[in-house]
């Protein structure tokens, strides 16, 4: 029997990859959420990487993307943070974004603190986008 409109739908909002913004910056948070949520991600975005532990237990992003220079707490330390997180029971991809930060001593950091990609923040959304579709990553179920 084949499956309903309704099941479809729902299989379909079980299986959105889910993608976490963190950036102080709202209009960029609000721009890439917009961006993410056409393209049919499932996006929480916050504006402060402080409570980013909390957030990620909460919300089980696939892909976090982090602003590297923020107030309060850097992307490179919830970056460390996550990836040292037991809670997180599956492989996270963390994207690093910033408008600074792209020389290469800077480059070596965000590797060495769990990124596994970089985006220069005045990019085209779109490249955000096409990276985030190659991650892949686990269905939600």
């Amino acid at each position: 029997m084949p499956a309903t409109r309704s099941e479809n739908l729902e299989w379909l909002m079980s299986h959105r990859l889910r993608v976490l913004i963190v950036d102080d910056n709202q209009d960029m948070v609000g721009m890439l959420q917009a961006v993410l949520e056409l393209q049919g991600y499932e996006v929480k975005g916050i504006y402060s990487a402080l409570t980013i532990a909390a957030d990620v237990v909460e919300f089980e992003p696939d892909v976090v993307v982090l602003d590297i220079a923020m107030p309060g707490r850097t992307g490179w330390a919830a970056a460390r943070e996550i990836r040292s997180m037991p809670a997180v029971k599956r492989k996270v991809t963390l994207i690093a974004l910033s408008g600074e930060y792209l020389n290469a001593p800077d480059k070596a950091m965000w590797k060495k603190s769990g990124f596994d990609h970089f985006v220069v923040k005045t990019s085209d959304p779109m490249l955000l986008v096409e990276l985030i579709s190659s991650c892949g990553g686990e269905p939600k179920t």
